[in-house]
């Protein structure tokens, strides 16, 4: 042998431990993602599209990667915890649909809009801010962006019924609604997310309920509405609305196990 990498080289399978350039790594197999996202999708209505949740890096599997494979295989709508990562998807070449978890700051609308990410909604002082950059005496350099005018400038309303994180009250929702109407704010979707869906089902079909009471009437509109998270996809509640939002799911693991 010429070199003692020549010989090592002939008797180990060097090729994924020189990629990771470590001793440890992850392999992630895409063809398994492929099929949980199937079996999710099975659990739900025919109407009901998957709504893919990339935060953390893809719960630690690789936003990127992730995000492309998911695209190839015909989903098209994502969900992230803030709009750095956002912004990395879309630098990475992924236009789908984008939304933004994480409470909506009024310094981030430049960038919502310039890369054409959704918002999550749920404080009047975001809505009445954001209300100003619909309006046509906001300069051009602040609307600048490569995507279609009819596909941006979207939010997602969320209802609080029980989660206690963020979101409007329930009983605000006619109004929040009637002020996008007067103002010109496109509403893509309205949603909640289940507090304890894998572990106390009576709340959460409570939240479920709550939120139909007030959001159902809006589907008639054309407005999108969604629950689910991978345990309300899991045990049935919320899919047959227009998305669920599978996250943890999605990579094989059951709610609840938290990755370190």
């Amino acid at each position: 042998m010429d070199t003692w990498k020549e010989f090592v080289s002939e008797r180990l399978e060097l090729t994924e431990y020189q990629l990771a350039r470590r001793r440890t790594y992850l392999k992630i197999d895409l063809d398994i993602l492929t099929e949980n996202v199937s079996i999710l999708k099975s659990l739900c209505s025919q109407n009901t599209d998957i709504l893919a949740v990339l935060k953390g890096n893809a719960y630690g599997h690789g936003s990127i990667e992730v995000g492309k494979h998911l695209r190839d295989i015909g989903v098209r709508h994502f969900a992230v915890a803030s709009p750095w990562e956002a912004i990395e998807l879309r630098k990475a070449g992924i236009e789908s649909f984008i939304q933004i978890f994480g409470n909506a700051c009024e310094e981030e609308i430049p960038d919502l809009l310039e890369y054409d990410l959704v918002p999550t909604v749920g404080s009047v002082e975001f809505l009445e801010e954001w209300a100003l950059y619909t309006q046509d005496s906001c300069p051009n350099y602040l609307l600048q962006s490569t995507y279609p005018d009819e596909t941006r400038r979207q939010i997602v309303i969320k209802v609080d019924t029980g989660m206690s994180r963020n979101g409007f009250q329930p009983e605000m929702l006619d109004d929040v609604v009637n002020y996008c109407d007067e103002k010109g704010i496109k509403i893509h979707s309205i949603m909640t997310h289940f507090a304890a869906a894998w572990d106390n089902p009576q709340f959460t079909s409570l939240q479920l309920e709550t939120f139909l009471n007030v959001a159902a009437k809006y589907r008639s509109r054309g407005i999108k509405l969604h629950a689910a998270n991978s345990a309300g996809t899991l045990l049935g509640y919320g899919t047959e609305l227009d998305f669920v939002r599978p996250g943890i799911a999605m990579y094989g693991l059951p709610p609840g196990v938290y990755l370190i």
